[in-house]
């Protein structure tokens, strides 16, 4: 297992996948090797995301409760369910499904019981061909340079003094956005450290917290797109009222916005 390289016993990994099985086939194969548990929750008529995980050996938590209350899309709401359902003590990691962790990684690395790790991601937007070589990753720009210590890749021990709270994530979330930045400000920004690695994201950052909206990869295009943009870009624009433009949602841009790259 890849984490067992610098972290003293084995890490479990959870994700939230719905309407996203032809980009977790593509990840999960990648990933599962590397974990001792993996858990994906997903929704009850997902079966496709269903079939998906049991096929490359991960366990599967069933809930509604993504659109619970009128929710567009509650992530938040979904993974804590998951979290309480692993019952996890020790290293954990919540990760986004379309996600790729390198195969081989650095060993500069020895964690902290006491920080968060986050890696950059690097961006790949073609998703039909999946997950690219490891050996042209390099010639891939970041999703963006200054980016939080996001839900797509959050690496942390469970015992750690600011996790003593609970539940880590609240159930009344409307969508798939923010939840993520709450929780990473548990801890101090001097404990929020930046792995010597990077991990590929496949499709489009930035787009689908009311739903998916990009893609499938055989180029069609989700039924409800048209809604959840809207529905995206309204949730969008109010928490940037609510919350400025120079704070740590920085990170987060709306469609059609410039977003900052950097190479590799």
């Amino acid at each position: 297992m890849m984490f067992d390289k610098f972290t003293p016993v084995p890490v479990t990994a959870i994700t939230v996948c719905v309407d996203f099985a032809d980009i977790l086939d593509c990840t999960l194969p990648y990933n599962r090797e590397q974990f001792e548990r993996f858990l994906v929750v997903t929704h009850p008529e997902d079966e496709a995301t269903i079939g998906t995980a049991k096929l490359h050996g991960a366990e599967v938590l069933l809930t509604e409760i993504f659109y619970a209350r009128g929710a567009k899309f509650n992530k938040f709401a979904a993974l804590q369910q998951g979290i309480d359902f692993l019952n996890h003590d020790g290293w954990m990691l919540i990760m986004d499904s379309d996600i790729a962790i390198p195969k081989q990684v650095s060993r500069q690395l020895i964690p902290n019981e006491t920080c968060l790790y986050t890696p950059r991601r690097l961006d790949c937007r073609v998703i039909r061909n999946g997950v690219p070589p490891e050996r042209i990753w390099r010639r891939y720009k970041h999703v963006n340079s200054k980016e939080e210590f996001a839900g797509y890749f959050q690496f942390f021990h469970t015992g750690c003094e600011v996790l003593k709270e609970r539940p880590w994530f609240r159930n009344d979330w409307d969508w798939a956005g923010t939840g993520d930045t709450m929780f990473q400000r548990r801890w101090h920004s001097k404990q929020q450290i930046r792995p010597p690695f990077e991990v590929m994201h496949l499709g489009t950052p930035y787009a689908n917290w009311t739903g998916r909206v990009q893609p499938y990869a055989n180029g069609r295009e989700p039924a409800q797109a048209g809604k959840r943009r809207l529905d995206f870009q309204a949730l969008m624009r109010q928490r940037r009222l609510n919350n400025g433009l120079d704070d740590r949602y920085k990170g987060e841009r709306l469609p059609g916005d410039n977003v900052e790259c950097s190479g590799q």
